[in-house]
């Protein structure tokens, strides 16, 4: 079983991968019948988790650890 499966059936709402292979973060969200129906891959801009709308995080400090 994956881990956005397990995530998914726990309820968690957003869930975040970073490949560090690809530079990108892959983002998980909109749960229905417990898996994620939107998946976004994002490698530049900005992003705000859905638990806090008013931070915006810069997405290359993120992929390029």
């Amino acid at each position: 079983v994956s881990p956005a499966k397990i995530y998914a059936a726990a309820g968690i709402v957003e869930y975040w991968v970073v490949n560090l292979e690809t530079r990108q973060l892959i983002i998980f969200r909109q749960i229905q019948d417990g898996q994620y129906t939107s998946e976004q891959r994002l490698s530049s801009g900005t992003l705000s988790p859905l638990a806090f709308p008013d931070l915006a995080i810069a997405i290359p400090s993120i992929i390029n650890l």
